[in-house]
């Protein structure tokens, strides 16, 4: 994941655990955080792979939210 911090993916994101930030919306940013990244040897950027995978099925797979949106979904047509 190469990316700013916006909104709240600073509470999900660490730089260099499992994202590469990007300090600003810059070009000569986004250059910098590339070449971060490719001075990574393949057992980092596979290390990095898999926990950015363990927080995205951790904090935003859809099935984890199912019992709550159907909860959500009765209480809406419960009448």
């Amino acid at each position: 994941v190469i990316c700013n911090y916006s909104s709240d993916l600073g509470c999900y994101l660490e730089d260099g655990k499992n994202s590469v930030e990007v300090a600003n919306c810059s070009a000569v940013a986004m250059m910098h955080s590339m070449k971060r990244l490719l001075a990574y040897d393949r057992s980092q950027i596979e290390q990095m792979a898999f926990t950015s995978r363990k927080t995205a099925e951790d904090h935003f797979e859809y099935s984890g939210y199912l019992n709550q949106v159907r909860k959500i979904l009765e209480w809406v047509h419960k009448d």
